[in-house]
């Protein structure tokens, strides 16, 4: 259940809303809600992912007297079942007051309307660093920032899969083809269908879609699908998982843009401690700091992988700013890609903003660093 945050009359109005009436018309038509598709402007939206657990831990009351039907975007309807009055929000350590109604969506922990905002007096966007400025009635100056999210583990996903195990595990089974490859649209789209569905299956790591997946990987024609196979088998760590890695390069280490996808494949991995394989890879006679486009796949790689370069302890960070001083020496322009992924280190949680700044200082002091790399470092710091 998601609560709704409501600044006008008690009895919500459905109305029309164009452009060009006038300042005041106009501004109530710009609002982040779920009428924005649909034009229609009241209520204005405050919209909080909550269960009834959350709403309880927040002291709702509900009145279930007020109902009435919501459009949404799509054109689809949602129920309004109640309304919650003056209700204590806190955010980021400061307190709200806000009206709200209950509707049954997802998809958002917070989505502010545009009355919520005109409450807040004056307003400043910084997109570059998803910073929200405001000054509230008491001219204390305030501010809100995007965080990046902590890993999870258990989610909504992975228990849909398991429920969906048993279909999954027939889309595999009913594309699956021992023909000769053929490249046409009838095959690409079987390969594909299939292809998911066993990346789904092997995210469960239950050993009989493992065997699944290996089966796969062993008695596949062509590339792509043993690829794929090999991508699945990647998802979890152990002998299996290095056995297939270990076989596909043997195949495949002739040929240098396999070789890029193999090397990426490992980098963006979200198995725990990942760093330390992306470490050993560095050495692997298929990785040269030299060549770009091996940087590019590994290095670049690692850098977009939510979970291990923004790891909690700053390991990701940290690898990344060793090799930036290290590669600059060889390449600078390479060197200064790489630093960019600490562009946006301001929108991260307090902990990785420090460990982020910490790697980004010490590029800057290096000896002998480039105008290249210092530039984009420097910048970063400065943003």
């Amino acid at each position: 259940m998601n609560l709704v945050e409501e600044e006008g009359d008690d009895t919500p109005e459905e109305t029309s809303s164009e452009l060009g009436q006038g300042d005041e018309e106009l501004a109530d038509s710009l609002e982040i809600s779920l009428h924005a598709l649909s034009g229609h402007e009241v209520p204005q939206l405050c919209a909080l992912r909550v269960g009834f657990e959350v709403e309880r831990a927040l002291g709702c009351t509900i009145d279930h007297q007020l109902a009435f039907d919501v459009v949404v975007g799509d054109g689809s309807t949602l129920k309004c079942k109640g309304k919650c009055t003056n209700e204590k929000l806190e955010i980021q350590g400061h307190g709200f007051s806000v009206q709200l109604y209950t509707l049954a969506m997802a998809g958002a922990d917070l989505v502010l309307g545009i009355h919520w905002l005109k409450g807040l007096g004056e307003v400043v966007w910084d997109f570059v660093n998803m910073k929200l400025h405001f000054t509230q009635l008491d001219e204390r100056r305030l501010t809100l920032s995007a965080t990046l999210r902590p890993p999870v583990q258990e989610t909504a996903v992975s228990k849909m899969l398991q429920g969906q195990a048993a279909s999954l595990n027939d889309q595999v089974k009913e594309n699956t083809s021992r023909e000769p490859y053929v490249f046409n649209h009838k095959n690409m789209a079987r390969r594909a269908l299939k292809n998911t569905a066993l990346v789904y299956l092997a995210s469960l790591n239950d050993p009989e879609l493992t065997e699944l997946a290996q089966q796969e990987y062993k008695n596949a024609t062509n590339m792509t699908e043993q690829f794929a196979a090999l991508a699945a088998l990647a998802q979890n760590p152990g002998d299996v998982r290095d056995e297939a890695l270990s076989d596909f390069y043997k195949k495949w280490e002739h040929d240098f843009l396999v070789v890029n996808k193999w090397l990426a494949l490992q980098a963006v991995s979200d198995i725990p401690g990942n760093v330390k394989n992306v470490q050993k890879l560095l050495d692997h006679p298929a990785f040269d700091l030299r060549n770009p486009n091996k940087v590019y796949s590994l290095i670049g790689g690692f850098c977009g992988s939510p979970v291990n370069f923004h790891a909690k302890d700053g390991s990701g960070y940290e690898f990344l700013g060793d090799i930036v001083t290290q590669l600059d020496k060889l390449n600078p322009q390479v060197a200064s890609r790489m630093v960019s992924a600490f562009s946006r280190w301001k929108r991260y949680d307090k902990d990785r903003q420090t460990l982020a700044k910490a790697q980004l200082e010490k590029i800057v002091c290096a000896n002998g660093l480039s105008e290249n790399v210092y530039e984009i470092a420097s910048k970063s710091l400065a943003a």
